[in-house]
């Protein structure tokens, strides 16, 4: 196994198999101490309502865990909260035209705040991926006003065109909708730390592929409803990627949780090595092997 740099990202390389069949894992997962790494970016965005009635304008890009509401259900109605909805990228352009196996999105979730919180089941959730042209900044607030450029609910770059087709980007002009996944989040129990994977092959090979024509702009978690009614003391929040932090989540025990460097979101890929890849590894290795022999 082996480690190589991506910005400031880590990959973490692994070849398995035997013979002539063999793959590369590849993780791509932010490692920086502050969660600022460029190559891989994460936010919310939030709907206004009349009890955060600027919300819609506000930046959410490094906020240590996103809280996601359902489209549909009790949230979603002008005196509450309002749907909220979770931005994922990675760079993934070391990988391009290489062919893929496999692609896994993982991202850990859990009940924010108080001990006397759990998760409600959603369900339907579903993940989409950008379409081109929908590229969008990360941004640097949290629950702040926007700056000119970062993205929003209201607008995919904060006062610049274009903006979304549908405020919190949702329109099939804004998302894949023929590639979108629906996925649910069981119930869960008080102080619960859970992780959710998704198989994401067909994103990752259309951003990787020659001539698919697919920018590379990340895919956002939106939908869903509740299966059960919502309150503020039951819903979901995602790790991102500014995490770990002590102020946001505890155990069922009341204990401060510090969450660490691995259960931030990431996105696991496998490839073949293309035949001339591996001839020229070997051909690398031939000077090593022969000094041994003396």
């Amino acid at each position: 196994m082996r480690a190589i740099a991506c910005g400031l990202c880590v990959m973490m390389i692994v070849t398995v198999g035997t013979g002539v069949a063999q793959a590369n894992i590849i993780t791509f997962q932010d490692q920086t101490t502050a969660g600022n790494d460029p190559a891989v970016q994460d936010a919310g965005i939030r709907k206004s309502v009349t009890t955060y009635p600027n919300q819609g304008d506000y930046n959410y890009g490094v906020e240590p865990d996103s809280i996601i509401y359902p489209d549909g259900g009790p949230f979603n109605n002008p005196d509450n909260y309002g749907p909220r909805h979770g931005l994922f990228r990675f760079d993934v352009s070391t990988l391009n035209d290489k062919p893929i196996t496999s692609a896994t999105f993982g991202f850990y979730v859990h009940p924010r705040n108080t001990t006397n919180r759990y998760g409600v089941a959603y369900n339907n959730l579903k993940l989409s991926a950008f379409l081109s042209g929908k590229d969008w900044i990360e941004g640097t607030g949290n629950d702040v006003p926007a700056l000119v450029g970062e993205v929003t609910w209201n607008s995919q770059k904060h006062n610049l065109n274009p903006a979304w087709d549908t405020a919190g980007g949702t329109a099939a002009t804004d998302i894949d909708m023929p590639s979108t996944k629906t996925f649910s989040i069981a119930q869960g129990t008080i102080g619960e730390l859970r992780l959710i994977e998704l198989n994401v092959t067909d994103f990752v090979q259309a951003w990787t592929s020659a001539g698919q024509g697919h920018e590379n702009n990340g895919m956002q978690i939106w939908d869903g409803t509740a299966g059960a009614a919502l309150s503020a003391l039951n819903y979901w929040a995602v790790v991102m990627s500014e995490n770990p932090c002590t102020d946001v989540w505890k155990d069922a025990q009341g204990n401060p949780v510090t969450l660490g460097l691995q259960n931030r979101p990431y996105l696991r890929v496998e490839y073949t090595p293309e035949p001339a890849t591996l001839g020229l590894l070997a051909l690398a290795f031939i000077p090593f092997f022969s000094r041994r022999k003396k």
